[in-house]
């Protein structure tokens, strides 16, 4: 598939960044992100996920929201669910102090979590 080669191209392009600049968050998020949430199973790997998105929430800070979401995510991939749950609900509140937006889908991702299920991320969603 066309996608899952542009994808898998991306996160070359992300892994050589955070080999670059190991001490950026960005990159590592990123990456985390789609180990956690993508939609086909081969582009997945939650202990990887897991362990790119705890780096990037010690770099960036504890109340970052969009790291926190990301480490949530990575915990469910990984069957953590009940971290899962406890870092979506942080990343909840934190999103809550003017990112209503992402609050609200950090909310619907929190009962995923809440019902041990991983979330999987849907063509351009966020």
């Amino acid at each position: 598939c066309q996608h899952s080669g542009r994808m898998s191209k991306a996160l070359k392009h992300w892994r050589e960044a955070a080999r670059l600049a190991p001490r950026w968050p960005e990159p590592l998020n990123s990456l985390a992100w789609v180990l956690a949430t993508h939609p086909q199973d081969e582009l997945r790997d939650g202990a990887e996920a897991v362990k790119l998105a705890e780096r990037a929430l010690e770099l960036s800070g504890t109340r970052n929201a969009r790291v926190l979401d990301t480490l949530a995510a990575a915990y469910a991939e990984a069957g953590r669910f009940a971290e899962a749950s406890s870092t979506a609900a942080q990343a909840a509140a934190a999103a809550a102090q003017g990112q209503e937006e992402l609050a609200g889908h950090i909310q619907q991702r929190l009962a995923l979590y809440r019902a041990h299920r991983p979330y999987r991320q849907e063509p351009g969603s966020p």
